[in-house]
């Protein structure tokens, strides 16, 4: 072989081509289900006691995949390494999965890298995310009862019509003497649901399936949770739950030291009440011409109370906006909570008398021919 080309192939030996790290694809469907809230919130603390402890992000994140048991989660956070590995910042890889991690939390990660407070922002976001969390479970087992207690009363109610009436209306079949007002509705009812049943199921199985499609539109959306916050029980409730979320999330933010224009954004896409959204998308034009933050949330006194308002009026003019924030999260979270646990003690007396009732109507339905036909007899 001639010595030029003997350089050439030595030359192309020692000096290997750069392997391109693999780059994470947009996530599947199979990634993106079932990556629950608290498998989240183990990855965000894990991932910030290994920064704590003085490993690098990509060997944090490669540490905690392999403490993942979410085959799922664990595929997300392998391409997270993979890609900070290769260069690319924390926040632009967490990007790739905007599906299974939000604007806050991406948001939260790009202020933290940017302002080299990374273990600061993963404390704090591990701290947002737990809160969060904590009043939704409050809210969700609140509700849960009830509804599982309505849902087996419907049950047991269209078993009892369909297989239990017909057997003791049999009884009176060849009766003389008219049944009463309530016996005959029973049977009325429990006709139909025999004869009709299919037809029926599928009619409401219909109807719901229209009200959630239309729910999803986001004029009908507004409309409801604007008529859910007029209501007086339920929207103190949701205002408190609104405001709690809001205060959460505004702290969690400007602690890491994201613009108020940019953290009123972010915000928006957090709160799940409509009304609450559309209010902040109009008040970000006038934060953006210098008005201030009390001055503009205090234009909508159904969304925010004069308390809220003239604490963080205070707090902007003192400078502690991080700490009142911070208070006023705390204090509406043990607002929902306190609530939460009262509605949970007065439903269930009320689920029982209506059950009760249900049962007597008819028990009296059943009951009251068999006397008549006594008397008869």
């Amino acid at each position: 072989m001639p010595a030029e080309e003997t350089k050439e192939v030595v030359g192309k030996k020692t000096t290997p081509q750069k392997k391109k790290n693999p780059v994470p694809k947009k996530h599947s469907r199979f990634t993106l289900a079932h990556i629950s809230a608290v498998e989240k919130i183990f990855f965000v603390q894990n991932l910030a006691v290994l920064v704590k402890a003085g490993f690098s992000l990509s060997n944090g994140l490669i540490t905690v995949a392999k403490q993942t048991t979410n085959k799922r989660l664990k595929e997300v956070v392998d391409h997270l390494a993979l890609d900070v590995q290769s260069g690319v910042s924390f926040a632009t890889a967490l990007r790739r999965y905007e599906k299974v991690f939000d604007p806050l939390f991406i948001n939260m990660i790009e202020a933290g890298e940017l302002s080299g407070k990374l273990e600061l922002t993963l404390n704090e976001l591990a701290i947002q995310m737990k809160k969060s969390h904590s009043l939704f479970l409050k809210v969700r087992n609140a509700l849960a009862y009830p509804t599982i207690i309505l849902i087996a009363m419907l049950f047991i109610g269209t078993g009892m019509m369909i297989f239990v009436i017909p057997k003791i209306v049999a009884l009176y079949a060849d009766a003389s003497y008219q049944l009463p007002l309530i016996t005959r509705i029973v049977i009325t009812l429990s006709d139909f649901i025999i004869g009709h049943g299919i037809l029926t199921a599928g009619v409401l199985i219909a109807f719901i399936t229209l009200i959630i499609l239309l729910y999803k539109q986001a004029a009908i959306q507004l409309a409801v949770h604007r008529l859910l916050l007029r209501m007086p029980v339920v929207g103190t409730l949701i205002r408190e739950f609104n405001v709690a979320r809001f205060s959460r999330v505004f702290h969690s933010l400007i602690s890491t030291d994201i613009p108020i224009i940019e953290t009123f954004t972010i915000i928006t896409k957090t709160l799940g009440n409509r009304a609450y959204q559309e209010f902040l998308r109009t008040i970000i034009p006038q934060l953006e011409r210098g008005v201030s933050i009390g001055a503009a949330i205090g234009q909508n006194p159904q969304l925010f109370p004069a308390t809220v308002v003239e604490m963080i009026i205070v707090a902007e003019a003192s400078g502690s906006l991080e700490e009142m924030t911070k208070e006023i999260a705390e204090h509406f979270e043990e607002e929902v909570s306190t609530a939460m646990d009262g509605l949970s003690v007065l439903i269930e007396p009320l689920l029982m008398l209506s059950l009760g009732v249900a049962v007597g109507l008819i028990a009296v339905a059943v009951l009251w021919p068999m006397y008549n036909l006594v008397n008869v007899i």
